[in-house]
């Protein structure tokens, strides 16, 4: 993964997360993080949090074998990937995301910019950054 942000911001690291087909699951499944609770679990570092029946990782890189015809169908289960960002008093403002991976022995990037931004010094931005600054 590659991030086009500025002011560069501490640490950025993604976190994937595996939900097995529907037969898999356990009873009393509770859907995508934060379906239930409207938060995220606290995964505290640790990349062997059982997810959704499923589990989590943060090792790169990471192997996915849910081929892509089976998507949309959700029981098939599928993997979601989570982008934990760090900033100093800076904040920061990720403007482009680029995900390298292979498939089917050829070389790909997804490219997707969806901005992301987590206010402070640096970013003065009157629309996203209004909320009480708390020093």
């Amino acid at each position: 993964m590659r991030h086009e942000a500025s002011p560069p911001p501490l640490q950025i690291r993604a976190l994937f997360t595996f939900t097995p087909p529907l037969d898999q699951r356990p009873s009393g499944w509770g859907g995508q993080f934060g379906d239930a609770y409207g938060v995220y679990p606290d995964f505290d570092g640790r990349t062997d949090v059982g997810t959704n029946g499923g589990h989590a990782s943060r090792d790169l890189p990471v192997t996915i074998d849910v081929p892509c015809s089976d998507h949309p169908a959700p029981d098939n289960g599928w993997v979601e990937m989570l982008t934990e960002i760090k900033v100093g008093r800076a904040g920061t403002r990720v403007e482009v995301t680029h995900v390298d991976y292979e498939a089917g022995g050829r070389k790909y990037t997804l490219e997707y910019r969806w901005q992301t931004i987590l206010c402070g010094d640096a970013i003065d931005d009157r629309d996203m950054c209004q909320a009480q600054r708390v020093d």
